[in-house]
């Protein structure tokens, strides 16, 4: 009977495989980063759903799946936590048009402009800050803030409307006539997109992209003299 020899194992030719890099662990500042943002997004979430009624700081700290004194940590009392609200909804307000600058057509390029601001009106961001405003009125400090906010929204969006019809002469006084127009408008149409359908509310912009342009023409005739 012949022996068999034994079968030697094949040696794996493949390259053996990189060791894993090491997991870096985030420092104490992007810990506390981290957790501040998840502190303010359950505020934000709150105020949104609920109103500021519920910005308590137990009710921020279970939204959040956090302890009250990680809220303490980072906001030392219930105004301090609203300021930081207000704060970190305001870059919303921060629009660009410059998308809106090769458009030829004026009121294509007008409806572009509207489309771009009814997008933060219809924001949670939004209906925040409009909270805020309303639900803070005691907050003296607070409405010193807000009202720096509201200034500089306006001086940015007149120069921003300056600009984008720079080719028709639009004065800044033309556009800052046309810029109240039409966030009045949205104000009252942010509200009622709470409750009201959304075809409803398409026809209501149509009817304000038209009466805005109207407008535009208006303003334009007496830039110019026409």
């Amino acid at each position: 009977m012949t022996k068999q020899r034994p079968v030697l194992p094949v040696a794996d030719a493949s390259p053996a495989a990189p060791a894993a890099a090491p997991r870096q662990r985030r420092t104490q500042a992007e810990r506390s980063t981290q957790t501040r943002q998840k502190l303010l997004d359950a505020a934000i979430q709150l105020a949104h759903e609920s109103g500021f009624s519920r910005l308590t700081i137990n009710d921020v700290a279970k939204r959040a799946g956090l302890t009250s004194g990680a809220v303490q940590h980072h906001f030392f009392s219930s105004r301090e936590l609203l300021r930081a609200v207000a704060e970190a909804v305001y870059p919303i307000f921060q629009l660009s048009l410059d998308e809106t600058a090769h458009t030829k057509s004026l009121q294509r390029r007008l409806d572009q402009i509207i489309d771009i601001y009814w997008s933060m009106y219809r924001s949670p961001e939004y209906l925040v800050f409009w909270d805020l405003l309303f639900g803070t009125r005691g907050n003296a400090e607070l409405r010193e803030v807000l009202a720096t906010m509201q200034k500089d929204v306006v001086a940015r969006a007149v120069a921003d409307l300056s600009r984008a019809f720079a080719d028709i002469g639009l004065r800044r006084t033309a556009a800052f006539n046309l810029w109240t127009f039409v966030t009045s408008q949205m104000r009252g149409l942010a509200l009622l997109a709470i409750f009201e359908d959304k075809r409803v509310l398409d026809d209501d912009l149509g009817f304000l992209k038209k009466a805005a342009f109207d407008l535009l023409k208006d303003q334009s005739k007496r830039t110019t003299g026409a």
